[in-house]
C-alpha cells in the first residue's frame, strides 16, 4: 500500500482526533492524513518526532506494518528517520546529524540514513550508499560498541531511497525469541538478537514508541504512514441485542481480508463487514499485505440472552428475621423491587409478597416470592452416652423426627447416624426460627495391644531382663508360667508368651530370648550347633561343641552334663519336628554361651542344584551351584577325615543371603594333598544355624598329565586371548569359555605337544564381562578366570 505525499502549505482539515490524539506531535511534525505524519518539511534544521502515548511492554511480542517516505532529494538529500523505543517520555528528538536519536539513553533505535557523516564532529562511519542499522543509547557511530547490527543497505535493490517513493516497511519484536527484524519492501533486511529488556533498559520492559527526524545543513522531506500497529489497530469485544447489527474495522488498503467465520457478516473478504450474528461468535480477521505477510486478530460480539430472575422458593419468615432476597442477574443492568429499591439485593423482615424487575437494553424480567410467619420450639435429647469395643458400630439418633434441619458434628444430615469412632457428637436441628442442640459421648475401648519387642532378643547374664507387656486399658497379664504381673524377668534362655486382656478381646506375643555372658572376658567362648534332619521322618539331631573358655563346661537345657575338653562334639536328640531345643554351657570361669534352635528340616534355606570337584594341576576346583537362598549368611568347606568323623574348616565363603536368582560359587583348594580328599560344604544361617548340604571326594596322582595354565593375557582382553599351558604329554585339548551363568560362550579343539604351548581364541564379539576358561584334556582340566573389557 503506497500513500502519494503532500506538502503541506496549510492546516489539513478532517483528520481523525482519536488518532491524533494517540500521538504526542512534537518540532516540525503534523498529522497530513488519517494515518499519515510529515515529520520534517524540506527545510534546513528541522526536527520533529511523534510518539505513542502510552508505554507498552517488551515482554510481548509486537508488529509494525508502515510506509516510509525519505524525500526525493539524493545527493544533497538529508538526514533520515530513527524508529525509537525509550522509557524516558514523548517529548524527545533533536535536529542534524543526530536524525533526532542522539543523546536518547537508554534507548534501542532503528536508523534509516541518507546522509554520509564521516568528518568532523559529526563522523558516525557511514557507508556511501543510504543505509540502515539497529544501535542503542542515542549513538550513531557504526564503528562503536552501540552498532547493535548493520550497516547494511536500506534496499536491496538500490542504494537511493530518496526516490519520491513511499516503501512498504515492517518492524517486528518477537519477546520469547528477544528478535528485532527489519524489512523493506518486502525484503528481510537486518535483525538483531539479544537480551534488550536487561541489557539496554536495566530490567524495565515497559518502553514509548515513535519515529524521530531531523535536517541540518541538507533537507528533505520525512513521512511515515501507519498501516497496521498491534499496539492499536486491535478489535474490541461488543455486546448487541438479538437481530442488530454491528460493524467490525480493521485497517483499510492491505491485499486481503479473511473474516472467519463467515455465517453473519454481510462480506468476509473487506476490512469492515458488518456483523449480525444469531448467538454470541467469536471472529478472526486475517489480513495479508503486499508483501505476503499476515496481520490475526479477534473480537468476540455478544448477543444478549434473554434474562432469567429467579428469587427462589416461597418460605417461612420468623419474628425479627432479615432475610436478603438476591436478584442479582447476569446481563441485567437495572433493577427495581417492589417498594421503589433499585439495587440488585433487598432485605425484607416480615412476611408477605415481594416481587423485581430486571432489564436491560434488550429485555426485562420479572419474578415474586412469598414469605409465611413461621416459629419453633424444639427440646431434642440423643440420651446417654455410649461404650463400644472397637470395631463395633453405635446408633445415633435424634428424638425428633419433623420438618427440620439436621446438622451432625461429622457433617451428616440425617435423623441418625452409625459411628464406629470415639468423640463427642453434637446434633444441630434447625428451621429458618430457631434451633435444637444435644450432644452424646461415644467411648471405644480399643483393641488390646502387646509387644514385647522383637521376636527374637538377646540378653546378658549380667543384666537386669524384663519384658514388658503394659497395654493401656488392659484388665489382666497371663505369662506362660502363669504369672499375671505386666512385666516379666528372664534369667535363662527360653520362649517367652504373655496373653493380655480386656473387657473387649485378648492378644499374646511370644519372644524367643538368649541369655549368655556379654563380659569381655567370655568374647572368646563360642557354641558350634549343627542340625541334621532325617528325610523320612522330618526328626532331627543336634550335634554341638564349644570352642574358647576354660574347661570344663557345664551343660543344661535340652542336654545335660559336662564337657571336660573344648571342641568335643556331643549328640543330642532325636527331637519331632517343629520342636526347640536349648543348650546352655557355662564354663569354669562362670561363662554363659546359650542357644534357642528350632530348625524347619522341610524347608532348607538353600536349595542346592550341585556340588561338583576337579582336580586340577594348580589344586582341587570346589564347585556349587544353588537355586534359592533364604537368611543364608555365608558357606563353609570341610576337609573330612579319613574315619569320617572329623571335619576340619579350609575356608568360608560369603553367600547372597537371600535370593530366587541361581548362584555359582568356586573355590580352588592349594596345595591339594595327593591321594583321595574328601569335602564336606555346610550352610550357616543368619541366627547362627549350620545345615550340611554335601560331600564330594576327588583323587589326585603324582605326575597327572592334566594341563597347567601359565598364562592368560592380556588382561583385560579386548580382541584375541593368548594362551600358554603344559602339558605331560601329546593330546587332543578342547578349549572352552563359560559366562558367569555357566554357559557356554565358545570353544575349540587344538593338538596340544608335550610341554610348553601358544594358542588364541577371537573374543572380539563376544559381550563384556566375566568369563570362565577351561582348558580340558583326557586326564581333567585347568581353569581361569579371564574378563573381557
Amino acid at each position: 500500500m503506497k500513500k502519494a505525499i503532500t506538502l503541506l502549505l496549510c492546516l489539513v482539515f478532517g483528520m481523525s482526533a482519536t488518532l491524533q490524539a494517540q500521538y504526542q506531535l512534537n518540532g516540525s511534525a503534523i498529522q497530513t492524513d488519517e494515518n499519515c505524519f510529515q515529520l520534517t518539511p524540506a527545510l534546513n534544521t528541522q526536527a520533529g518526532s511523534m510518539w505513542y502515548l502510552e508505554q507498552v511492554s517488551l515482554l510481548e511480542n509486537f508488529t509494525l506494518d508502515f510506509d516510509i517516505y525519505l524525500g526525493c532529494v539524493d545527493v544533497n538529500g538529508a538526514d533520515g528517520i530513527y524508529f525509537v523505543l525509550q522509557p524516558i517520555s514523548t517529548s524527545l528528538g533533536s535536529s542534524g546529524g543526530g536524525i533526532g536519536f542522539q543523546g536518547i539513553v537508554p534507548s534501542l533505535g532503528v536508523e534509516f540514513d541518507t546522509w554520509q557523516n564521516n568528518g568532523g564532529s559529526e563522523a558516525y562511519d557511514d557507508p556511501t550508499f543510504d543505509h540502515l542499522a539497529i544501535q542503542q543509547n542515542g549513538d550513531l557511530d557504526h564503528g562503536g560498541p552501540n552498532n547493535l547490527a548493520g550497516p547494511v543497505a536500506i534496499s536491496a535493490s538500490s542504494d537511493n531511497v530518496e526516490d519520491c517513493a513511499y516503501h512498504n516497511m515492517r518492524i517486528t519484536w518477537n519477546a520469547e525469541t528477544q528478535t528485532l527484524s527489519v524489512y523493506f519492501d518486502c525484503n528481510l533486511r537486518l535483525t538483531y538478537t539479544g537480551n534488550v529488556v536487561n541489557n539496554i533498559f536495566g530490567g524495565n520492559p515497559n518502553v514509548f514508541w515513535g519515529f524521530t527526524s531531523a535536517t541540518g545543513g541538507a533537507n528533505n522531506v520525512h513521512a511515515v504512514c501507519l498501516d497496521y500497529v498491534s499496539f492499536t489497530d486491535q478489535l474490541t469485544d461488543t455486546t448487541i441485542c438479538p437481530g442488530e447489527s454491528v460493524q467490525l474495522n480493521v485497517p483499510g488498503g492491505f491485499e486481503i481480508y479473511i473474516w472467519e467465520p463467515a455465517e453473519g457478516l454481510n462480506n468476509p473478504n473487506i476490512p469492515n463487514p458488518v456483523a449480525s450474528p444469531g448467538q454470541t461468535t467469536t471472529y478472526t480477521v486475517t489480513v495479508i499485505d503486499e508483501c505476503g505477510n499476515d496481520f490475526f486478530d479477534q473480537a468476540t460480539i455478544s448477543v444478549t440472552e434473554e434474562l432469567a430472575v429467579d428469587l427462589g422458593p416461597d418460605g417461612f419468615i420468623c419474628e425479627n428475621q432479615a432475610i436478603t432476597l438476591n436478584a442479582d442477574t447476569p446481563g441485567a443492568t437495572a433493577y427495581l423491587w417492589d417498594d421503589g429499591s433499585i439495587e440488585p439485593q433487598l432485605t425484607v423482615t416480615h412476611s408477605g409478597t415481594y416481587w423485581v424487575q430486571v432489564s436491560n437494553d434488550c429485555y426485562t424480567a420479572t419474578d415474586t416470592i412469598n414469605f409465611d410467619p413461621l416459629v419453633v420450639d424444639y427440646n431434642l435429647d440423643l440420651g446417654p452416652d455410649v461404650t463400644i469395643c472397637q470395631g463395633e458400630t453405635a446408633q445415633l439418633a435424634s428424638n425428633i423426627i419433623d420438618e427440620v434441619n439436621y446438622l451432625w458434628s461429622n457433617g451428616a444430615a440425617t435423623p441418625s447416624i452409625a459411628v464406629q469412632q470415639a468423640g463427642l457428637y453434637i446434633l444441630t436441628i434447625s428451621n429458618d426460627c430457631g434451633v435444637g442442640i444435644d450432644s452424646i459421648q461415644v467411648s471405644v475401648i480399643p483393641d488390646v495391644a502387646v509387644n514385647l519387642g522383637d521376636a527374637n532378643q538377646n540378653f546378658c547374664t549380667e543384666d537386669v531382663n524384663l519384658l514388658n507387656a503394659f497395654s493401656d486399658g488392659a484388665t489382666g497379664y497371663l505369662w506362660q508360667d502363669g504369672s499375671t504381673a505386666p512385666t516379666y524377668l528372664v534369667e535363662q534362655t527360653g520362649i517367652y508368651s504373655v496373653t493380655v486382656s480386656n473387657d473387649c478381646g485378648a492378644a499374646t506375643d511370644v519372644v524367643c530370648a538368649v541369655v549368655q555372658s556379654c563380659n569381655a572376658q567370655c568374647a572368646g567362648m563360642n557354641i558350634t550347633h549343627i542340625v541334621d534332619c532325617e528325610p523320612v521322618t522330618q526328626n532331627y539331631t543336634v550335634y554341638a561343641s564349644v570352642s574358647g573358655g576354660v574347661a570344663p563346661y557345664a551343660v543344661s537345657g535340652s542336654y545335660n552334663g559336662v564337657i571336660n575338653e573344648d571342641n568335643t562334639v556331643i549328640t543330642f536328640g532325636p527331637f519331632a519336628p517343629g520342636s526347640n531345643y536349648i543348650l546352655n554351657i557355662t564354663d569354669a570361669a562362670g561363662c554363659v554361651r546359650s542357644v534357642l534352635g528350632k530348625p524347619s528340616c522341610n524347608t532348607l534355606p538353600v536349595q542346592l542344584i550341585s556340588f561338583t570337584g576337579q582336580a586340577l594341576p594348580q589344586g582341587n576346583l570346589l564347585q556349587w551351584r544353588v537355586a534359592t537362598e533364604t537368611n543364608c549368611a555365608f558357606y563353609t568347606l570341610q576337609q573330612v577325615s579319613a574315619s569320617g568323623s572329623v571335619f576340619t574348616p579350609i575356608a568360608r565363603i560369603n553367600a547372597a543371603g537371600n535370593t530366587s536368582i541361581t548362584q555359582q560359587y568356586e573355590w580352588l583348594h592349594t596345595p591339594a594333598p595327593q591321594g583321595k580328599t574328601y569335602y564336606r560344604l555346610t550352610q550357616t544361617d543368619f541366627d547362627g544355624t549350620e545345615t550340611a548340604l554335601g560331600t564330594v571326594a576327588l583323587q589326585r596322582k603324582a605326575g597327572s598329565a592334566m594341563p597347567e595354565i601359565e598364562a592368560v593375557l592380556p588382561v583385560p582382553a579386548q580382541n584375541e586371548l593368548r594362551i600358554t599351558f603344559n602339558l605331560l604329554e601329546p593330546q587332543p585339548v578342547m578349549l572352552t569359555l563359560y559366562d558367569i551363568a555357566g554357559r557356554i560362550a565358545l570353544t575349540q579343539t587344538i593338538a596340544a605337544n608335550a610341554g610348553s604351548n601358544h594358542t588364541g581364541i577371537s573374543v572380539a564379539n563376544l559381550a563384556s564381562g566375566m568369563y570362565l576358561l577351561h582348558i580340558s584334556g583326557k586326564n581333567g582340566a585347568a581353569v581361569q578366570k579371564v574378563v573381557k573389557e
